[in-house]
């Protein structure tokens, strides 16, 4: 608990929902949501890329980069329990152990410092997505346990297994936490052996490395503003030449 409040504290978002705000030695701080609203912006970016790829009928094969406090892994979840004859595979990463044991710890029933807040994030997603937090949660830990959900530690280092992604939740933190995940060779060389051939990325950034990275990679930016007044974020396709 000492060592992660050391790195983290709680931050309570505009719409209720909670993030977290890093630390980092030097003493410079960023958070893992916009300050408008974490779930909001969660559902806004990630949620409906989901809702997209099933429209689709694509199978749902998640990248998360990274896990944070769970928000987009949960997401993908309940997004497979509203199509129950769907079934899923999520590949979580994190650098962060102790957030990787934490959501671990939670799922299993244990204890962790950050339980409540992960009962916050279910009640949030229940209230706007209408499944039973009870149903996310035991679907979430049923999935930890049999694989197809699978917490990873640092991305690309811990990605040799991934493959043929469809959905591809781009969430580091931004390029002056994690400048080497944001470089435009580095992402083409690091995404490129994840992706089948029709699929999609969205995240909240956008830059102009990251599009230079994506037009190489083949695909096409769809025009979609950011959360909260931010001017972009983005959306792009690969391998389909329809709009959303």
């Amino acid at each position: 608990m000492n060592e992660l409040a050391a790195k983290y504290e709680i931050f309570r978002t505009g719409d209720g929902s909670p993030t977290l705000i890093f630390r980092r030695e030097d003493g410079y701080r960023e958070k893992m949501h916009h300050s408008a609203g974490a779930l909001s912006e969660s559902l806004y970016i990630y949620h409906s890329a989901l809702e997209w790829a099933a429209e689709k009928n694509w199978p749902l094969r998640v990248v998360s980069i990274g896990l944070g406090l769970g928000y987009n892994e949960l997401l993908a979840v309940t997004e497979a329990l509203r199509q129950p004859s769907r079934d899923f595979q999520i590949w979580s990463f994190e650098s962060d152990e102790d957030l990787r044991n934490c959501f671990a710890s939670w799922l299993s029933g244990s204890s962790s410092p950050l339980n409540d807040v992960y009962e916050e994030i279910l009640s949030g997603i229940e209230r706007k997505l209408e499944v039973e937090t009870r149903k996310i949660r035991e679907a979430t830990a049923l999935a930890l346990a049999d694989g197809r959900l699978q917490l990873l530690s640092a991305f690309p280092e811990a990605a040799r297994s991934v493959h043929d992604a469809r959905v591809i939740f781009y969430d580091a933190f931004s390029s002056k936490m994690s400048p080497e995940l944001w470089r435009e060779d580095t992402l083409v060389e690091v995404l490129e052996p994840l992706l089948a051939k029709e699929c999609l990325l969205t995240t909240y950034a956008a830059t102009g490395a990251l599009n230079r990275a994506l037009k190489r990679l083949g695909f096409g930016l769809k025009s979609r503003s950011g959360f909260y007044g931010k001017r972009e974020s983005t959306l792009a396709i690969r391998g389909l030449v329809d709009t959303i």
